[in-house]
């Protein structure tokens, strides 16, 4: 019985969470970017910060792969 509440609460939580980050996302979305340099710089940004996560999930997906390997090969030993 308690594992069934600690799932709800889970999963409130998790809703709450996603409806939260929406709101914040809806009111990004309106506010005003700037002039012509901001413009430019947040481009910058933009283009660094997708770059990084490029590499990140590459990184991760190695990891991932890794060990799904080494838990699947532990796996069939037995």
């Amino acid at each position: 019985m308690e594992y069934i509440n600690y799932l709800y609460i889970a999963l409130s939580a998790a809703i709450i969470s996603v409806l939260y980050a929406f709101v914040l996302y809806r009111r990004n979305k309106k506010l005003v970017v700037g002039d012509k340099r901001m413009e430019e710089i947040s481009s910058y940004i933009h283009e660094g910060a997708m770059a990084f996560l490029k590499r990140e999930y590459k990184i991760i997906a190695i990891f991932v792969l890794n060990k799904t390997i080494n838990v699947v090969a532990k796996w069939t030993e037995e």
